[in-house]
């Protein structure tokens, strides 16, 4: 699997034995809210427009949210193109 190009905040799990791209995101206090924005991208491909009243299961929200760990970006870049780029070398090993 060839490298990808990550910059800093750019973060991959794997996860079932595949890669995800997990987006980074911060939350900020907006009068007595506190705000989680949502990229345009994502609210087109689920036909949702600004605005519009959505149901949120905390539940599953709870296991889709994780607090970033203090660890220096330049770490969080080497371990994901790692996982990235020698995904297949970390395969082989598992089945030995």
């Amino acid at each position: 699997m060839p490298a990808i190009d990550l910059k800093p905040g750019d973060v991959y799990t794997k996860s079932k034995r595949r890669l995800y791209y997990v987006d980074q995101r911060k939350f900020r206090e907006v009068g007595n809210s506190v705000v989680l924005t949502i990229s345009k991208e994502f609210l087109k491909e689920n036909g949702l427009h600004p605005g519009d009243t959505v149901f949120l299961d905390e539940e599953k929200l709870r296991s889709a949210i994780t607090k970033k760990q203090t660890i220096s970006d330049e770490i969080d870049i080497a371990i994901s193109q790692a996982l990235v780029e020698y995904d297949s070398t970390f395969r082989e090993l598992v089945d030995k």
